[in-house]
């Protein structure tokens, strides 16, 4: 038994569309609101997917999941911690770049 999920944007509605199928004796069920198994599906197949969701309710579930599987901190709160520690890089530079220029 396998898992496969993918997540979209979905214009039509301002968010995501997210495929949710599982793989079970060599058979492949696309889960709508209940499995529906497809055979084989080629490139440009349309599957229904498993949920519609707005950015911010995707954003919710994914630090839910997160939180939930002991994953780390939001991706964003991260980014703010290499943004700041590479200010402070940056500075510790040029004050080494000041230093060398003026007593070379």
């Amino acid at each position: 038994m396998t898992w496969q999920s993918n997540v979209t944007l979905d214009w039509g509605h301002d968010g995501v569309k997210i495929l949710l199928a599982e793989k079970v004796d060599g058979r492949r069920f696309v889960y709508t609101s209940t499995p529906v198994e497809v055979n084989e599906v080629g490139d440009g197949v349309e599957l229904p997917p498993f949920m519609r969701l707005t950015v911010p309710a995707a954003k919710a579930v994914y630090e839910a999941l997160s939180e939930y599987f002991g994953g780390s901190p939001p991706t964003q709160t991260q980014r703010e911690d290499y943004l700041h520690e590479r200010g402070r890089v940056d500075q510790m530079i040029s004050h080494l770049i000041g230093r060398a220029t003026t007593n070379g």
